[in-house]
């Protein structure tokens, strides 16, 4: 008769054969998030089936057990924008730290988001009145927007392009039109997906592990 342990060997080791089949696979890297978020919607079902948020178990997912030494920073260009469109009070001192960062985003030069982009702490320091809104601009919530964006509208969301050899972390860049008018966008590479998978996927088993917890129990069969 199997134990839990075995069950624990057989899921996560189905898991890592999924990843390296999706990393190895000669297809475009829209296709390839698709397939990665499927399996972190996958995962974190198994994480949390007690959650009926499909958003909240795939953030806390990301939050918990992925590592990912970016999830806790938000996005001072999507912040802007997110201020914008709901016409936020902000307090001064808050505006004056978005307006120096994006200053900084002011350059050719390829700048990633460990560089230059606020934890959201830090946010709640200068304002904490708005950090539900704020919150949208963390990059745990921006993996879920672009799962959103690449599952149901089959689109990279903005304008952000891959044209640098930084792939492990997201990155901004400037971008022409054709009118030469400039524009800074945010790019995620596929291999951050990849990496965020890959480690709440380890990290996951070890947390059944502790637990005797039986992956398979999280599912309607």
């Amino acid at each position: 008769m199997k134990s839990i342990y075995d069950d624990i060997e057989d899921y996560f080791k189905w898991c890592s054969n999924q990843i390296q089949y999706i990393k190895d696979i000669s297809i475009s890297d829209i296709y390839k998030s698709i397939l990665l978020h499927c399996l972190i919607d996958t995962l974190s079902k198994c994480a949390y089936p007690y959650k009926n948020s499909n958003k909240e178990r795939f953030v806390s997912f990301i939050e918990v057990f992925s590592d990912w030494e970016c999830k806790e920073k938000v996005s001072i260009l999507i912040l802007k924008q997110i201020i914008e469109k709901y016409n936020l009070d902000v307090e001064n001192r808050l505006l004056n730290l978005i307006s120096k960062i994006l200053s900084k985003l002011d350059t050719p030069e390829i700048i990633t988001t460990m560089e230059i982009d606020p934890d959201f702490s830090t946010l709640g320091k200068l304002d904490n009145k708005n950090l539900e809104y704020y919150k949208k601009a963390k990059f745990s919530h921006l993996i879920w927007y672009l799962r959103n964006s690449h599952i149901h509208e089959f689109k990279f969301p903005g304008k952000g392009l891959k044209i640098s050899s930084v792939n492990t972390t997201p990155y901004y860049h400037q971008l022409f039109d054709e009118n030469k008018n400039k524009t800074i966008e945010l790019y995620i590479p596929v291999e951050v997906v990849v990496e965020i998978i890959s480690n709440s996927s380890a990290n996951l088993k070890k947390h059944f592990e502790l637990f005797h917890i039986n992956p398979f129990k999280s599912y309607d069969w």
